[in-house]
């Protein structure tokens, strides 16, 4: 049994408990809004923390509601493996269009001042 890990930036751990870690999932993956618990014994904090697994381990993510009243409700669960869940959190979701380029407008010229001279400061 080899362990393995993948670095999360801090601010995607939601609640963190005694014996757990509910941590949500980047909002640029495919997987936005879902997140999961972990033992709290497999996240190794620091600036970056550190979720430990093995290669059998089995990931699976909730999503819950967003409402007063359901918040705590799953809404949808589904199952992802340690290497479909290593993916989600190095690759961030981009659509297949490509990315624009920044456009660089032309210079301008400096126009001719047609104010009468007596208006001009000396």
């Amino acid at each position: 049994m080899i362990w393995r890990g993948f670095a999360i930036n801090n601010n995607l751990i939601k609640v963190s408990t005694a014996k757990a870690v509910l941590i949500n999932l980047p909002s640029g993956s495919q997987y936005k809004g879902y997140s999961f618990w972990h033992p709290r014994k497999l996240v190794k904090a620091g600036s970056m923390s550190m979720v430990l697994y093995t290669d059998d381990f089995v990931f699976r993510l909730k999503k819950y509601g967003q409402g007063r009243f359901n918040q705590r409700e799953i809404l949808h669960e589904i199952e992802l493996s340690a290497s479909d869940m290593v993916e989600a959190f190095s690759m961030i979701h981009t659509p297949d269009a490509e990315i624009p380029l920044m456009h660089k407008p032309e210079q301008l010229q400096p126009v001719a001042c047609d104010a009468l001279l007596e208006l001009l400061d000396e």
